[in-house]
């Protein structure tokens, strides 16, 4: 039964963390040289913001039917 209760709770909080925007970032440094030894260095930056709009509930639901099945136990 702890075992399912910690089941749970956990498939709660990945419920939750879908309602909210996701972010994810990334770095890239490359550094080369030419022949006359000359060093050209590039270095890039990025951000990716995703956010999944709850417009017919289906989230919100499975929110709740994870917390009716905490209940439940």
């Amino acid at each position: 039964a702890e075992q399912r209760v910690i089941q749970a709770r956990s498939l709660i909080t990945q419920n939750r963390s879908s309602l909210l925007p996701q972010l994810g970032a990334s770095t890239r440094s490359e550094q080369s040289w030419d022949d006359n030894k000359k060093t050209t260095s590039l270095h890039r930056f990025g951000a990716i913001i995703n956010w999944e709009v709850d417009l017919l509930g289906r989230l919100r639901n499975s929110l709740t039917g994870s917390q009716y099945q905490l209940e439940a136990i």
